[in-house]
């Protein structure tokens, strides 16, 4: 009778495993469109042998614990594959938002006039290059007409025209990269709590795995989504932590290459900060040194291509403001057509004593006389000079066309970059996926493989209790 009751607590055992099997393939296709859901595995085990009369006997089945599918090393590549993509996004993002506002550089559609033409159209310009030709076609009318009083009230507008779209674009690259800045910092609050984030899920899978280590799978999922979230805002390294190898840290370098630890397990060694140029960590004040993410991606941006534009905006200024007021006012005798004060885009305004009424095209008593307007018109044709003294090279026209080709050529690289990191990334998470995603053809199969191993289970405890029935009640 004993041997009856032995094998029906086998069996009730074995009963058991079979239904956590079919449980956790049920639950496994329940996850089947969760991507940071990697697929579990019910390990089942004998609970070892006894001898008796018989021989050996095996003690039965049982769920030994749950494990998870899932390659780490695939993991950590994608997590650094992540924060590649996200630094590109970023540059190409606030690029894409940069070349919009350059785009107006270039719109040509409304110039009709050339520079030895009528205004015309050129008025309704858009884009700066419009507004130059349009200004320098504004003197050769002048020219052609010194004392119209109607072509200098053109060519006063077209100067203002020209002073508000240069000082308009300044405006636009000053708000881009107030911006930048902002959404860096809103990206930095959201660094704090995920690393806050991964220090918590740290401790709760150190509780939850003393002496079962790997088997807070649900939370070590968890985790890894943290963490892949975390890797799209900024760059870190992945190691184990000093106090549990089941727990992570997160370090940077600084400056110097040295080590900050941001996460240790479950601690967080202080806060990420940004100062509006340098990001920080903790209470140090050093810069560290990130290589990822979206901070550092649109930081690059802020500090290159930003930086150099606003830098070329201010020379096409410096340069316009010179060389016109050298032309229209040779040796400094007369009044100025720019403020001469006005040496930077945001600064470039018209002289404050000139009006549309005082415009002049000569420095001679002679009413028909034109050798002003003549010399500031010839300078819209211009090839300016870095070695000859000037602060711009080629034409005034050519050198805004370039800003916004340089944009175009550092977008188009970083497109085709950012096309080719996703094509990498998605090949590393097809790999993971064929390791841990779940298979509905492979949980269905599960399912009714552990349905039948439950439903035997069942019918040897069906027999066995048969059999203690008639021992007991009939045998008696």
């Amino acid at each position: 009778m004993s041997g009856l009751i032995g094998n029906l607590l086998t069996n009730t055992r074995a009963l058991n495993a079979h239904s956590v099997g079919a449980d956790l393939a049920g639950r496994n296709l329940a996850n089947v469109n969760n991507p940071d859901y990697a697929r579990q595995r019910v390990i089942l085990g004998d609970r070892g042998t006894m001898q008796t009369n018989l021989g050996a006997q095996s003690l039965g089945l049982e769920a030994l614990g749950i494990e998870q599918i899932r390659d780490n090393l695939l993991d950590l590549q994608i997590v650094k594959e992540i924060t590649t993509r996200g630094s590109l996004e970023a540059q190409n993002s606030v690029q894409t938002r940069l070349q919009s506002a350059l785009g107006e550089f270039i719109d040509r559609q409304g110039d009709v006039a050339t520079l030895d033409g009528a205004a015309g159209g050129s008025l309704g310009s858009t884009g700066i290059t419009g507004s130059l030709d349009g200004f320098f076609n504004a003197f050769h009318e002048l020219a052609a007409s010194p004392d119209d009083p109607a072509v200098k009230q053109v060519l006063f507008q077209k100067a203002e025209i020209l002073v508000e779209k240069i000082n308009g674009m300044d405006q636009r690259l000053s708000s881009i990269g107030a911006d930048i800045n902002t959404q860096v910092s809103q990206d930095i609050d959201e660094i704090n709590a995920l690393l806050v984030n991964v220090a918590e899920l740290n401790s709760q899978i150190g509780r939850f795995e003393i002496g079962n280590p790997g088997s807070a799978v649900d939370l070590r999922d968890q985790r890894q989504a943290s963490l892949q979230k975390l890797a799209e805002l900024t760059s870190f390294e992945v190691r184990k932590a000093t106090s549990n190898p089941s727990l992570v840290q997160l370090v940077v370098k600084d400056a110097s290459g040295n080590d900050v630890v941001m996460v240790d397990g479950g601690k967080v060694k202080g806060s990420m900060n940004f100062n509006g140029t340098d990001i920080t960590f903790g209470a140090s004040t050093s810069a560290i040194q990130l290589t990822g993410g979206s901070v550092y991606g649109a930081l690059q941006v802020k500090n290159n291509v930003l930086t150099s534009v606003q830098t070329d905006l201010d020379s096409l200024a410096t340069q316009m403001t010179t060389a016109v007021n050298q032309a229209y006012n040779p040796g400094g005798a007369g009044n100025d057509f720019f403020d001469p004060a006005g040496l930077a885009a945001g600064t470039l305004a018209l002289d404050a004593t000139l009006s549309s009424t005082n415009i002049t095209a000569t420095a001679t008593a002679s009413s028909g006389a034109n050798e002003l307007a003549l010399a500031v018109a010839e300078l819209g044709t211009k090839n300016f000079s870095i070695a000859g003294g000037d602060v711009i090279n080629g034409t005034a026209t050519g050198f805004v066309t370039g800003i916004a080709t340089s944009v175009g050529r550092e977008i188009s690289g970083v497109t085709e970059k950012l096309g080719n990191q996703k094509l990498v990334e998605n090949l590393l998470k097809e790999q993971r996926n064929s390791i841990s995603a779940v298979s509905i053809d492979e949980e269905m199969t599960d399912l009714i493989r552990f349905q039948r191993a439950f439903q035997a289970s069942a019918r040897v405890i069906n027999v066995i209790d048969s059999m203690l029935e008639i021992v007991v009640n009939r045998l008696g």
